[in-house]
């Protein structure tokens, strides 16, 4: 029986605005890199025009974001939590001071050349 040790393992996945269909693949290392390839399958939209809420950071009030954060991790009692459960509250309350602290506007994206080529900003 072949056993196989994983070691010090961390792997992130940040997406936008992706749904993620299956579960990831975990594929053999590529040439002689050390890193697994990941493989997903995700819903693409099709349409040229789409809404799109963006956030505005040049707009964003910092000063009041990091107090805000940093009053709330100073309220939060992690003595007795896990590890992904520390990892769930500080994903909410940096989620809610983005919702709080950073501006939003919706845009009418109107795509002629791939999103990565679009040079528009807030």
């Amino acid at each position: 029986m072949l056993s196989i040790r994983m070691v010090n393992i961390l792997d992130l996945v940040f997406t936008s605005d992706l749904v993620i269909k299956d579960d990831i693949q975990i594929l053999a290392p590529l040439d002689k890199c050390d890193h697994n390839v990941l493989m997903w399958v995700i819903d693409s939209e099709t349409s040229n025009v789409s809404d799109k809420v963006q956030l505005c950071y040049n707009q964003a009030d910092y000063k009041a974001m990091c107090s805000f954060v940093y009053k709330r991790l100073e309220d939060m009692d992690s003595s007795m939590m896990s590890a992904s459960c520390m990892w769930q509250s500080l994903s909410d309350i940096l989620q809610e001071a983005i919702t709080r602290y950073i501006p939003q506007k919706t845009v009418t994206i109107y795509r002629k050349k791939p999103l990565w080529m679009s040079i528009k900003k807030c």
